[in-house]
């Protein structure tokens, strides 16, 4: 699954300048207004989410995200005493001309969708229909969820080749990669597998394309406050539970209702054999505390965290809901350094050696 699916996130590393001068906040759209920032032959207008001597940070219209170093802006104007982002027909109009007539732009509820021609039912619809489900999900579990702010850009090139060259020009990853979300752009890419041939669409649908689903899953978290867009979060719950809702038992239940369909094969596998080398505890306060299994061996690290967020999810669900809430009520302390992510999740769970042995359990059942 590391092969295909990948997460790009941007995070602000400094909201307080060393003088002690506040930055503008984050704030609700009632105390937002707009700016204009001049960057060299560029003028970029929207809301400061961050603007003091270290870095400005700004929160576009379109939903995207720019930053800048102080060296990068030459002007720095307040225009309007208010923000409000583009329509969903503003960004279908910009979208139509940044792809061209070989694409198709539809617009769902929450989403512009780039698309192949005539593939409305079967692109365009099913990112709506699994956003229903994604807040159904968390809603019955106790989790209430913002309204997306912005209308969520999801992108389906027509091919393989298609998706290299789009790709090549923001990523470095492209040619091992299946599909990937950018919280900085908040879109969500991916391509069509099949290349067109109806024979394969079947075999290559919305649902059983797991990385449309995880790459989704970090959209759509990303989007209504489970993760957030501007904070680090740790990544184990990240992929985790993006790696959860790859199970066609998460994803839609009610068409796949059997226990056993909760269950992500190839992450639990890697979890097992994961657990199986590493016998003495350890595990799940190293996956806790920082992001360095990701680096030393990702496919165990998404399989754990697989393992580690479905057994939280089963046995401890009420706890889920409050790490989930504290995570973002403070995302500075919670998120930036091992102590504090371990201190959050220990509150939260409890010791992890004992959470561990409950996992090692689960994993083996």
């Amino acid at each position: 699954m590391i092969l295909v699916a990948i997460c790009v996130c941007c995070e602000l590393l400094c909201l307080q300048s060393s003088s002690g001068a506040d930055p503008f906040p984050v704030a609700g759209n009632a105390s937002r207004y707009t700016a204009k920032v001049k960057s060299g032959k560029n003028t970029y207008v929207g809301y400061p989410v961050v603007h003091n001597e270290l870095q400005t940070v700004l929160l576009r219209r379109n939903g995207r995200i720019k930053m800048f170093k102080p060296s990068q802006v030459d002007d720095f104007q307040r225009v309007s005493n208010s923000f409000s982002p583009k329509t969903a027909r503003q960004l279908r109009v910009e979208l139509q001309k940044e792809f061209g007539s070989k694409y198709e732009v539809s617009l769902t509820r929450h989403y512009v969708v780039v698309h192949p021609p005539g593939a409305y039912q079967r692109w365009a619809l099913p990112f709506e229909q699994f956003y229903i489900r994604f807040r159904q999900w968390f809603t019955a579990r106790g989790i209430r969820l913002e309204q997306p702010e912005f209308p969520m850009v999801a992108i389906v090139l027509l091919d393989r080749s298609e998706y290299n060259r789009f790709t090549s020009r923001y990523t470095s990853f492209s040619f091992a990669t299946d599909g990937y979300f950018s919280s900085e752009s908040n879109r969500m890419i991916t391509y069509d597998k099949t290349g067109g041939r109806k024979r394969a669409a079947a075999s290559a649908s919305f649902e059983t394309m797991t990385t449309v689903i995880h790459e989704a899953v970090h959209q759509t978290g990303h989007n209504v406050g489970i993760h957030s867009r501007f904070f680090p979060q740790p990544q184990w719950f990240k992929e985790g539970l993006a790696t959860l809702f790859e199970a066609p038992g998460i994803n839609n239940p009610s068409a796949h209702p059997r226990p056993k369909h909760r269950i992500e094969p190839q992450s639990l596998s890697a979890a097992a054999r994961f657990l199986d080398q590493h016998d003495q505890p350890g595990v799940v306060e190293l996956l806790v505390r920082s992001d360095a299994m990701f680096n030393a061996d990702a496919r165990s690290a998404y399989g754990v965290s697989w393992a580690l967020t479905s057994y939280l999810f089963e046995s401890f669900p009420r706890q889920y809901v409050q790490y989930v809430r504290l995570l973002n009520e403070d995302p500075v302390t919670s998120s930036l350094n091992p102590s504090n992510r371990l201190k959050i999740f220990t509150e939260t769970f409890g010791a992890t050696d004992r959470i561990e042995g409950g996992l090692r359990s689960y994993v083996a059942r």
